[in-house]
């Protein structure tokens, strides 16, 4: 009895020394990103609270230095190549280069993105990257059993080396090749030996240092300095910690997070995360250009479903922007007067928008374009015009979007497929010829498609019989009457009433399917906006569907006609605009309509494939079927072509 009763004490003993252990690990929390090359001083952060900054630690050994050993494939996966479903750090140094990192891997581009070269493989998830310049750039290495690690390099990228542990989990930044910080820690040796720096109390989020001396944190505490969680304070020092000032007291719900970043000694946008619930947070951001002495409110994003932003009251209409999304994504900081941050809504079709600020928040503009992506997205600003955002899904590709106008405009630069350690490459399909091309490709014979007309006229003829009539308030002042003429017994014909007067649509299905429930009048969001999508039926299981736009003037114009099956809007090729899809018959033919040259065109998926049957899937997956084989194979569309969903071995 008592040796059995030892053995249970001993085991007891190391279970516990083990989950103390685990709760431990430097990086099991950790989430950063890194800022742009000085003398911008862009910064960039996650969504969501902020991991706990660490108090004056003592420094971590250095980690051997040396070369960094390539990756070992993970068990049952050795020579494969790895799918890439997101990028986890983003790094722009110019117009046309910067770094990439994900699970295990760093790339880096020259020209613009249309070709990536794999610099660096090994374990552990690339959680930062930041740069001074095109050659010195240091990356953080997020390991799940093993302590952080900080990669270097001085030659852009052609050799990284260890160059020591990370410090804690707070935003990496150098101000020299020998001087950064992360959170209340600094180096002076390049990353290899941290030393501690002061952090005030009741802290929420990671303190930032911009330099040894000037640094920001946000506070839990009343103004006499007490503890209090429906308050919070922004902090200042700068004397290097020995003291903190007091510079704003807000009273608030509670405070979940806060996200730091400065472009000068001064300067300081501060994020405050509040409370969740209905797929919303909310949350607010604060600038200062003075050093605290005088604040803006650039965002409050209050919500029905998280309640009030962190500094204000429920109810209260202050007439401050509220910023993109449901919830914040990330936060760059370029410089004192320009700020971008990404949007997140769980809920929507394209999950990722973005805005910003170049007045040092007097003023807030956003994008009218969405981008699909339900993986946290990366940004990152060369100046105010350039930038790139990477956006993910677990079940699709990464891609890589750049805009030229300050983020008015994304485009699809590049779809990240696949990784391959052992082949020291990294697999794609650019969008911009002469770029890489992915393997297996299938190009779409693209054919002009028909556009339906539209003639003004003074309204339904004598003898019409009215079937049904839809109004349309997302479209503004439209309503659509289905009609019959009499002696007409083969099609049902509809009119369009807009604040330019009435419009003959033609025939909107044949006369066999004349019944209220047969036709259909409906705002779509297709190609660049909403249209004006009218459906029929041609058959038991033919449908006819002709998409409008209508002008802000209420000007129609026809710009879609398909008649080979069920119409839907989908954006099937991840570029952040819907297409119009059709499957009709058995077996099934599948057709993609798109908006290119200033027309629609049409492309026949199974013929790409020389497939007998293809299904589109809910997850945007064709499956395809050749005659004698009865397992399909699947596929994602790109706007190049359609490729293998799941990528052989080589």
């Amino acid at each position: 009895m008592k040796s059995t009763a030892l053995k249970i004490m001993v085991l007891l003993a190391a279970l516990l020394v083990l989950v103390l252990a685990c709760r431990e690990l430097p990086g099991m929390e950790r989430r950063l990103e890194g800022g742009p090359p000085p003398p911008a001083g862009g910064l960039v952060t996650p969504a969501g609270a902020s991991p706990p900054a660490v108090g004056a630690a003592a420094p971590r050994p250095s980690a051997s230095s040396g070369p960094v050993a390539a990756a070992t494939p993970a068990a049952g996966t050795a020579g494969q190549p790895q799918p890439i479903r997101s990028v986890t750090a983003l790094r722009m140094i110019g117009p046309a280069a910067g770094w990439v990192g994900g699970e295990g891997w760093i790339a880096r581009t020259g020209n613009g993105g249309s070709e990536w070269t794999l610099q660096y493989t090994g374990s552990g998830t690339v959680s930062a990257i930041y740069a001074l310049d095109g050659e010195r750039a240091w990356a953080v290495i997020n390991g799940f059993v093993s302590a952080e690690k900080i990669l270097r390099t001085t030659d852009g990228g052609a050799r990284w080396e260890e160059a020591g542990a990370a410090p804690n989990g707070g935003y990496l930044h150098f101000t020299t090749p020998d001087t950064g910080f992360s959170g209340n820690a600094m180096t002076t040796d390049g990353g290899a030996t941290w030393s501690g720096l002061p952090a005030p109390e009741h802290l929420v989020g990671d303190v930032y240092y911009a330099d040894r001396k000037h640094g920001w944190a946000v506070t839990a505490h009343t103004a006499d300095g007490a503890a209090a969680p429906d308050a919070f304070a922004i902090v200042r020092t700068t004397d290097g910690g020995l003291t903190w000032k007091n510079v704003m007291q807000r009273k608030t719900l509670t405070l979940t997070g806060a996200v730091i970043r400065s472009a000068g000694a001064n300067d300081a946008w501060i994020e405050c995360i509040g409370e969740s619930g209905m797929n919303q947070t909310a949350y607010s951001l604060f600038h200062t250009e003075d050093g605290g002495a005088t604040w803006r409110t650039v965002l409050d994003h209050s919500t029905a479903g998280a309640g009030a932003a962190p500094g204000f009251k429920n109810g209260e209409d202050r007439g401050i922007p509220s910023g993109p999304g449901a919830g914040p994504g990330m936060l760059f900081a370029l410089n004192e007067k320009a700020a971008y941050m990404t949007g997140y809504c769980a809920p929507c079709d394209n999950a990722v928008s973005v805005g910003w600020t170049t007045d040092g928040g007097a003023g807030w503009s956003e994008s009218a374009q969405t981008l699909p992506g339900y993986l946290p997205s990366q940004l990152t600003m060369r100046d105010m015009r350039h930038g790139w955002l990477a956006t993910g899904s677990t079940d699709t590709p990464a891609t890589l979007y750049s805009t030229d106008d300050g983020g008015k405009q994304w485009k699809r630069i590049f779809t990240f497929l696949s990784v391959d350690s052992a082949g020291g490459t990294i697999q794609g399909q650019s969008a911009r010829p002469g770029g890489a091309q992915a393997e297996g490709l299938n190009r779409l014979d693209w054919q002009p498609a028909e556009v339906p007309a539209v003639k003004p006229w003074a309204g339904m003829p004598a003898g019409a019989a009215v079937v049904s009539q839809q109004t349309l308030d997302q479209l503004g002042e439209v309503a659509v009457t289905f009609f019959t003429l009499a002696g007409d017994e083969n099609y049902v014909y509809a009119d369009l009433k807009t604040p330019q007067g009435h419009f003959d649509l033609g025939a909107a299905g044949t006369y066999n399917y004349r019944k209220a429930d047969d036709l259909h009048a409906d705002a779509a969001l297709l190609f660049s906006g909403w249209k004006l999508k009218i459906t029929g039926s041609l058959g038991a299981n033919a449908t006819l569907s002709n998409y409008y736009s209508i002008g802000g003037t209420g000007q129609p114009a026809g710009v879609l006609r398909v008649d080979t099956g069920h119409a839907a809007e989908r954006d099937v090729d991840r570029d952040g605009v819907n297409e119009a899809v059709s499957v009709y018959g058995l077996p099934m033919t599948a057709y993609v309509y798109r908006w290119q040259g200033g027309r629609p065109e049409r492309a026949d998926v199974n013929a790409a494939l020389q497939a007998d049957s293809v299904m589109l899937r809910d997850d945007m997956v064709f499956e395809a079927t050749a005659g004698g084989s009865s397992e399909p194979q699947e596929f994602w569309l790109l706007p190049e072509g359609l490729i293998p969903a799941i990528l052989p071995a080589d």
